[in-house]
């Protein structure tokens, strides 16, 4: 995944301009690795315990951490993940504003139910963006959704979560439900019957032209909500 991302065009640029960006970024990586920086003990500790077993971070800065870098001022510039870490986590925000807007055409009852036990989305929901599922769907699964947001962009990553509250719409509106189980279904690890069923759910939204001007339209609604100082309303 790190090769595909490092060595594919970034959207909208030439390969020989991507070349040159990508030589430029191991250049500020390999003279990066010689400055002393305050996060180098928490990197050593967080490495080795993640995932040191790889063949690629065996090497302390070695090729793996290259790419890795690589990836990460990519999708910081080119993906817009900066939006959702910044002051006021505005990009996420957004997305919980799309997500909602969804859950009220394709999951009426699930919003329901979360508007009246006021479970907000960024009581459940903060993990999946911030780490776009890694922690919530198996390896496997997280490189097939990457590939589809690495192609298409951020809108696979609402529609993501809209599948699985589908998965659990069950449970969610059983009368049972509470707000404390709730939140420790949402919150549990997301294992699928189906991935190759969920992926193909996943193309086909994807493509929906209509669902894709909505989602865009959406967004500009809350960029508006924000300026006029609305939006606190605007989510559950």
């Amino acid at each position: 995944m790190a090769e595909s991302i490092a060595s594919s065009p970034s959207p909208g640029k030439g390969k020989e301009r991507n070349s040159l960006e990508q030589e430029q970024l191991i250049a500020e990586y390999r003279d990066g690795i010689d400055l002393p920086s305050t996060f180098d003990i928490q990197i050593d500790l967080d490495v080795p315990r993640t995932i040191s077993g790889h063949v690629m971070f065996k090497t302390r800065y070695g090729l793996g951490p290259q790419k890795v870098y690589i990836c990460l001022v990519r999708l910081h510039d080119d993906y817009d993940t900066h939006d959702i870490f910044l002051p006021g986590f505005s990009g996420l925000l957004e997305a919980f504003y799309v997500q909602e807007k969804l859950m009220q055409r394709m999951l009426p009852g699930v919003y329901a139910v979360f508007k009246q036990n006021m479970i907000s989305t960024t009581a459940y929901a903060v993990k999946w963006y911030i780490t776009l599922f890694a922690n919530t769907v198996p390896f496997q699964t997280q490189l097939r959704l990457w590939d589809i947001y690495f192609l298409e962009g951020k809108d696979v990553l609402v529609l993501m979560a809209i599948s699985i509250l589908w998965v659990f719409k069950d449970n969610l509106l059983s009368k049972e439900a509470s707000f404390e189980s709730i939140l420790n279904l949402l919150s549990s690890f997301y294992v699928m019957e189906d991935e190759d069923a969920l992926m193909a759910w996943l193309r086909r939204a994807m493509s929906d032209r209509r669902l894709r001007r909505d989602m865009a339209q959406w967004r500009e609604e809350w960029k508006e909500l924000v300026r006029t100082h609305k939006e606190k309303d605007a989510l559950i």
